[in-house]
């Protein structure tokens, strides 16, 4: 029994307690694991926007992020409960944890399910999507997104379901153009697929018509979200060669592990080769190919024929699909090879599930000791704060460092990103600011009231790349994350380099007045 969404609901027949535990090892395992305790660079940005207001919150991603903000907004909300660095990150587990149920309660009818239970399993054990959801990041949230996409796609076009899961579709597809910069991806890979099932299974033409109308909805609503994303400079993607495909998917399944040892990137490949295995069966083929081979496609094809997009984690929503694929294919060898062997089929696919299960599980657990974390900012803060004198400064130029000093100096609310920040340090938005005047500059929030926060009997942390009258009186100044040729001005006012320590990538310099 369905309702008008299309979602099956729950039956005797359901092994609950099956479902039950898979779910806490989805869970507990990100939330128990001893990841490292402390944000990074790109965790700074989601950590910090959790402590501002939400209009706050939405003109800090506007203005200083790449990303659309739908994700910065509901992290506001995930920190009314809580600022702390373990319950913002708990939002990560959140939604691993609701993507590998939706594996489940979205493939239980159009999988099966066991092979649906195996896919929720061996999403939640495989080593990429744990380190996922202890990382706070959006990338968790766009999975959960693209399996709904999946969902209300195949129960409008092919099961009869009622409008609510056409209203669906559009809602989740603007969610993820809106929480990622490559979110896009998303609703056009869910695009690719509706195509795909009309092409094959002709669903009715007033289906196919309501169908092109969200398509044309969404593409609408989403320009803002598409513009971001091409007039955003991104720094890490890059045209791939094969090595770096081959890298990349490996990466993609396996994290930071399948990089170290050849034993794991044979099981990398061995999941692939599953996955793609999978298209043989009718019940599987079209979800791989249109929500794993499709997206691969794409992003190549973007990295080299329009802009380079090719990153692994561009690709992170598709490993549900991956999962289900392998999920299919696995049970379908189980079922395959009892044929041929004494044992009864559950006993074999138990034995199959399982030991894939616990080679997933030492890759997890190894991935998880020798992964690293850059920029260790209560390190720095750290030693700052136990050689500082008070009429020290303590200078952050830019705007990610100055959050991350102040979070572990102050605490998560140290006060406003809009109205403390300084002068922008790229050449681009100097142009704009320019340009803007500070008429616009005020109107719009991007004039701060002050450059600085003052801390409880220790020196003051500034922001921005310009010098201050302050810098002048003071005897020692602490530069945090450096700032290149555009602190230039700390030898004209007297300052040389006394010491420099380094924590996890973050750079942390001292200056001292000569006389």
């Amino acid at each position: 029994m369905t309702d008008s969404t299309g979602f099956r609901q729950v039956d005797g027949s359901t092994p609950l307690w099956g479902f039950a535990l898979v779910l806490l090892v989805a869970a507990g395992a990100p939330a128990l694991l001893p990841a490292d305790r402390w944000f990074w660079y790109d965790e700074m940005y989601q950590a910090t926007y959790a402590a501002q207001s939400m209009l706050d919150a939405i003109l800090a991603t506007l203005r200083f992020d790449l990303h659309p903000p739908l994700h910065s907004m509901q992290m506001v909300v995930w920190g009314w409960i809580h600022d702390s660095d373990t319950w913002l990150r708990l939002n990560s587990v959140f939604w691993g944890t609701l993507t590998v149920a939706l594996v489940y309660l979205c493939g239980r009818r159009r999988l099966g399910e066991r092979e649906a239970l195996v896919a929720a399993l061996l999403l939640a054990l495989l080593p990429a999507a744990v380190a996922a959801s202890q990382t706070l990041r959006m990338y968790p949230m766009l999975a959960a997104l693209a399996v709904l996409t999946w969902h209300f796609t195949t129960a409008w076009l092919m099961e009869g379901a009622g409008r609510r899961a056409l209203w669906g579709l559009v809602v989740v597809g603007l969610a993820a153009a809106y929480a990622h910069a490559t979110g896009i991806f998303i609703p056009v890979t869910a695009g690719a697929f509706g195509l795909m099932l009309i092409a094959v299974f002709r669903p009715d033409g007033g289906r196919v018509r309501g169908w092109l109308l969200a398509q044309v909805a969404i593409a609408a609503l989403a320009i803002p979200a598409m513009a971001n994303t091409l007039v955003r400079s991104i720094g890490h993607p890059v045209v791939p060669t094969l090595e770096d495909v081959l890298n990349g998917l490996i990466s993609l399944l396996l994290s930071t592990v399948g990089s170290q040892a050849g034993a794991f990137q044979l099981l990398a490949l061995l999941l692939w080769g599953l996955a793609i295995a999978a298209v043989i069966p009718v019940r599987s083929r079209w979800l791989v190919i249109g929500y794993v081979l499709f997206p691969i496609i794409l992003v190549l094809g973007l990295s080299y024929g329009l802009r380079p997009v090719w990153h692994p984690r561009a690709l992170f929503y598709i490993l549900p699909f991956v999962a289900m694929g392998v999920g299919v294919a696995l049970i379908a060898f189980a079922d395959r090879m009892s044929e041929f062997a004494s044992l009864r089929p559950a006993v074999l696919r138990g034995a199959v599930v399982g030991m894939v299960a616990s080679v997933l599980t030492v890759a997890t657990l190894w991935n998880n000791e020798i992964r690293s974390k850059a920029h260790d900012f209560p390190s720095a803060v750290t030693w700052i704060q136990s050689e500082a004198q008070p009429d020290d400064v303590v200078l952050a130029p830019h705007h990610a460092y100055f959050w991350g000093v102040n979070r572990y100096w102050i605490g998560p609310r140290w006060g406003s990103v809009m109205e403390i920040q300084g002068w922008p340090g790229s050449e681009r938005w100097e142009q704009i600011y320019e340009e803007l005047g500070e008429t616009w500059r005020q109107r719009l929030r991007l004039e701060g009231k002050t450059r600085s926060v003052t801390t409880d009997e220790g020196p003051e942390i500034f922001i921005g790349y310009r010098p201050d009258d302050r810098f002048e009186e003071a005897p020692r100044i602490w530069v945090v994350g450096g700032g290149g040729d555009r602190l230039d001005w700390l030898e004209d006012f007297g300052f040389q380099e006394e010491e420099q320590r380094d924590f996890q990538g973050l750079g942390v310099r001292l200056y001292k007045a000569q006389p």
